[in-house]
């Protein structure tokens, strides 16, 4: 998978993303793409989300608790107003996801 994991450092977005739903439904290595999703994940364009940031934030929710280093970046995203509905509703199933026990951070402040 040389060529898979050297992707995951590709300048394009859209790459990485392939890179990483390849490399974990081959490995199921949440240290080798967790890093990389959770970049992704951060990408978020207000206004303009791409399908890619929506893309990294389920499968960060399918990883589970090991993709936990990710909530920082998922809490952006559900304290985000401008961000788009489907990745504020694929980033509260993350969050639920990763840390169960966690209230979600978007529910605090309503």
């Amino acid at each position: 998978p040389k060529n898979v994991i050297e992707a995951l450092n590709d300048s394009n977005r859209i790459t990485r993303m392939n890179a990483a739903r390849l490399l974990w439904e081959e490995f199921r290595n949440p240290e080798q793409v967790v890093p990389t999703l959770t970049d992704i994940a951060g990408m978020v364009e207000y206004g303009m989300p791409k399908p890619e940031v929506e893309d990294a934030v389920k499968l960060l929710g399918e990883i589970g608790p090991p993709a936990e280093s990710a909530l920082p970046a998922i809490q952006k995203l559900l304290e985000s107003r401008t961000g788009h509905s489907h990745v504020w509703i694929a980033a509260t199933n993350a969050w639920r996801q990763i840390a169960p026990d966690k209230p979600i951070p978007s529910m605090q402040a309503r």
